[in-house]
């Protein structure tokens, strides 16, 4: 004979107690993380606005799920919300490969395991990324990633490119670059260039590819009266050395690529980039 059992009474759960929550008078020392554009502009690890200073307290901006509106509090941060500036008690726990910034943390405050949610920050001084963002390793120079500014260590598993830093961070003096160097790549020589070149031309000469535009800072290394350079390459199969021409024109650079038995595989003219050189008259 079967019998029906009613299912235990719910009890409600017992809130979590807040944490502590409390104005400070003197500032408290934090670290916190956060990004660059690559125009100079900080933002948060959460892609939003990076402000700091007395003019600029904390706001909540909250949604709530499935409203367009925000939480019904007028100060931030409050004990029952994620809002407020964030900041850690120790700089260790920040990822190196980020931009990180040691801040003052005054107003009213909330109280964390490891750290706080202030209503106002000042920032003292900010780190450049320690680490490479792509690989880990120690950075040295700059790159851009997802229009961000990262640290980079120069490794070629990735297609990046050495940039330079804005204006506006050169001039900041609260910014301590450690080892990254924030000036862009050194001027281009005319042997490393006629090197990319020629890689280029070797890799696309069969491909019916084109070739980048030549800067106009390149063109200017080549003297107009020198017009040819011969260089033999080593292409994948070392039994095929092609040889590769660059004739120096008015419009751009000739480049003919030809076989080892003297066979054009490729003759076309690459721009420059800044159109025709003057120098040509």
């Amino acid at each position: 004979m079967s019998q029906s059992v009613s299912p235990p009474e719910r009890r409600p759960k017992a809130p979590a107690p807040p944490p502590d929550v409390e104005p400070v008078a003197e500032p408290l020392l934090g670290f916190r993380a956060f990004g660059v554009t690559d125009t100079g502009t900080f933002q948060t690890v959460n892609h939003r606005a990076f402000a700091d200073g007395p003019e600029h307290p904390a706001f909540c901006d909250h949604t709530l799920k499935g409203y367009n509106e925000r939480r019904g509090h007028d100060e931030a941060p409050a004990w029952d919300c994620t809002c407020g500036y964030y900041a850690t008690a120790d700089i260790d726990w920040l990822d190196t490969r980020l931009w990180r910034a040691s801040v003052d943390l005054w107003g009213t405050v909330v109280v964390h395991e490891h750290g706080w949610r202030a209503q106002y920050q000042q920032i003292r001084r900010i780190y450049a990324p320690e680490a490479c963002f792509w690989c880990g390793m120690p950075a040295s120079v700059l790159s851009v990633g997802a229009s961000y500014l990262r640290g980079w260590c120069g490794c070629t598993s990735r297609s990046q490119e050495r940039v330079a830093a804005p204006a506006a961070l050169l001039d900041d003096p609260r910014i301590a670059w450690g080892n990254v160097d924030p000036a862009g790549p050194p001027p281009p020589t005319l042997a490393a260039e006629v090197a990319k070149l020629a890689k280029a031309v070797t890799f696309l000469g069969t491909s019916g590819r084109g070739v980048r535009p030549i800067p106009r800072e390149v063109a200017a290394m080549v003297p107009v009266g020198t017009t040819t350079w011969v260089h033999d390459l080593q292409a994948t199969n070392s039994v095929y050395r092609p040889q590769l021409c660059i004739e120096h024109h008015q419009e751009g650079w000739r480049m003919i690529l030809r076989g080892p038995t003297g066979m054009v595989v490729w003759d076309t003219i690459v721009p420059y980039a800044a159109g025709p050189d003057p120098r040509f008259g």
